[in-house]
């Protein structure tokens, strides 16, 4: 299944900044739900996810989901506790100061397969639009040799959480070719670009802000998931 990640967060808890706009996602972005094969026909619902302002002032923030890349037969949709957002259009939402919004992921899954879907929040305080790129796939999607390649590369942490410095390490099936660890801000922008001349590198962060940090080994012949770390200070 080929993948697009911006973010990539991806991971216990994800908590990161945007302006005045937080988040909360307790789950893996790379979701992947029951074998089709097994069970048959089934929804999958994730946990809550929490948007707060964080801010002093009311802003009115704009949420969008796009289901273009869904399987035929398959059905996704994001729901507050009140009510379900319609598909493709940026619904507005304004949040008072310190108010917080609860969403979450449903997915109707009527075969085994995968696809992307983003989650895009903009306007308000954000001077850009904020995008988390999800995944779904069941646990018998059938892969690309590229996805298996990727799925058999670990990369790791330690400590996480951390201060002022971490310690990442990973492990590919072969050795790796111009390989860098690339590490992104919450709002996707790489901070970080470390080269990757044996199995782990370390990565100091006096200079950098508190939260979360996304990272992943990119070479010429093999790539790693995104996964998350937190600089706590």
């Amino acid at each position: 299944m080929k993948k697009t990640v911006v973010l990539l967060l991806l991971l216990s808890v994800v908590a990161f900044l945007a302006a005045d706009l937080t988040y909360d996602i307790p789950f893996e972005m790379d979701i992947v739900g029951d074998s089709h094969a097994e069970v048959g026909n089934y929804e999958y619902t994730s946990e809550w996810m929490t948007i707060t302002n964080t801010g002093t002032t009311v802003q009115d923030y704009k949420i969008k989901f796009e289901t273009t890349n869904v399987p035929d037969g398959w059905a996704l949709s994001v729901c507050n506790t009140v009510a379900c957002y319609m598909p493709n259009v940026a619904v507005p939402f304004p949040l008072s100061a310190g108010e917080s919004m609860d969403i979450h992921i449903s997915i109707l899954v009527n075969s085994a397969g995968t696809f992307t879907f983003p989650i895009t929040f903009s306007e308000g305080d954000l001077d850009a639009p904020v995008r988390l790129d999800f995944t779904f796939a069941t646990a018998d999607a059938s892969q690309s040799a590229e996805d298996e390649l990727m799925i058999n590369n670990t990369i790791s942490n330690y400590p996480n959480p951390f201060n002022p410095e971490t310690t990442i390490s990973f492990n590919t099936a072969e050795p790796i070719q111009n390989g860098r660890i690339e590490i992104f801000n919450t709002r996707g922008q790489k901070v970080e670009e470390l080269k990757a001349t044996s199995n782990s590198v370390v990565w100091k962060a006096e200079g950098k802000t508190s939260g979360i940090y996304f990272y992943r080994l990119v070479s010429d012949n093999a790539n790693s998931k995104m996964k998350k770390m937190t600089l706590m200070k």
